[in-house]
């Protein structure tokens, strides 16, 4: 059995330092240049997290402005933000695993398929609810602009993107 290792190694040590001894379960993104995904287990406490790494802060920083000011009122279909980890070069979160099946591989018939978009559609309209915001585009993890031309009108905002 192949002994799985945090990357990057310095990583290995904060993830220590947040949940103490752990275990690495699995690598769910292996070889890949963008993000890395693992699959942790606390020694003490058995409880399961993911851990997912960056290699680009403007990739990082909006799912760090998400789990901090959208996603608390959606428990438990959400995992929680457990820590917010950034080197030189990298960045990562550590999140809660929550239990589950992901939706393409549970095989659901269509009426339970309709009842899960439509519960997925009322989660998404609470987290729209939720605040007014200024501004169209990624935020960064304090929620000012990461984009250098942001725009207050959505079609502007849209058409630049390409929408």
């Amino acid at each position: 059995m192949q002994l799985l290792t945090l990357q990057p190694y310095e990583l290995h040590y904060r993830v220590e330092s947040t949940l103490g001894a752990f275990e690495v379960i699995s690598d769910l993104r292996p070889g890949s240049a963008r993000t890395g995904v693992w699959k942790l287990r606390a020694t003490e406490d058995q409880k399961m997290y993911y851990l997912k790494t960056f290699s680009r802060k403007e990739r990082w920083h909006p799912e760090v402005y998400a789990y901090k000011h959208w996603v608390s009122g959606l428990q438990p279909y959400v995992p929680e933000l457990t820590a917010v980890y950034e080197g030189e070069g990298w960045q990562a979160i550590l999140i809660t695993a929550i239990e589950g099946t992901i939706m393409r591989e549970a095989g659901l018939q269509p009426p339970a398929l309709h009842a899960s978009y439509y519960k997925a559609g009322q989660l998404t309209r609470q987290i729209h609810e939720s605040q007014c915001g200024e501004w169209f585009g990624r935020p960064d993890q304090n929620g000012k602009p990461i984009e250098l031309y942001h725009h207050s009108e959505p079609v502007t905002y849209a058409v630049g993107r390409g929408g």
